[in-house]
């Protein structure tokens, strides 16, 4: 297992898709930090009662969210 880029703490076998997999620990990481993973999806840190994680970031595309009307 390699050690993390930003932490000596922790390690990762760089299968992972998350950038966890580039080598960067969500819990090194400030909450709401943005990063591409190794799938090319964008995560995000979010803080939980354990520690942190990266979360794959849900961007809402819906065409209809853009569009919104009022009667």
């Amino acid at each position: 297992m390699l050690v993390c880029k930003n932490t000596q703490e922790k390690r990762y076998t760089g299968k992972e898709n998350t950038p966890l997999g580039n080598g960067y620990s969500a819990s090194a990481e400030k909450v709401g930090t943005e990063m591409k993973g190794r799938d090319g999806k964008l995560y995000i840190v979010k803080k939980y009662k354990n520690g942190k994680r990266w979360i794959l970031l849900k961007r809402n595309t819906s065409p209809r969210a853009k569009y919104t009307h009022s009667t």
